[in-house]
């Protein structure tokens, strides 16, 4: 599947957004003590299989905004099994987002930082410049 042409501004700022929510979710699941973060072996496979299946993503092509939406049904798997095993939710969807977000923010800037600056700017290409009547060969 071919991706979408490079979007370093929405990657950009997903990836801030996930990362700082990823931080807060920790941050409100620490609060209920280290037992927050011990999860049953089945939540922890499905955590590794959210982080490896978001990886093959983006190595598969997928542009980072479709490859986070592509993890949804996972993340709903998770949240039901989270339930289920009466395990943290803010500590697993915490864990996520901050893998997520630290990819997104790194694979945004570099990006941007790839771009033409004239497109990070928004104008239009400058025209190319004549030299100048003095820096023209004479007499030809």
């Amino acid at each position: 599947m071919a991706s979408r042409p490079l979007t370093p501004r929405l990657d950009l700022a997903l990836g801030i957004a996930l990362l700082t929510t990823g931080v807060g979710f920790i941050a409100y699941a620490s609060r209920g003590g280290p037992s927050a973060f011990h999860f049953v072996p089945a939540l922890d496979g499905c955590l590794a299989m959210g982080i490896v299946a978001f990886v093959l993503a983006l190595i598969e092509g997928f542009a980072f905004s479709q490859a986070v939406l592509v993890l949804l049904p996972v993340l709903v798997l998770q949240s039901i099994g989270a339930r289920e095993h009466h395990s943290s939710w803010f500590a697993l969807m915490g864990m996520e987002a901050l893998v997520f977000g630290a990819v997104g923010t790194a694979l945004g800037s570099r990006a941007r930082r790839l771009e033409p600056p004239q497109s990070r700017a928004g104008a239009a290409p400058s025209a190319p410049r004549t030299p100048p009547a003095s820096a023209l060969p004479q007499g030809a």
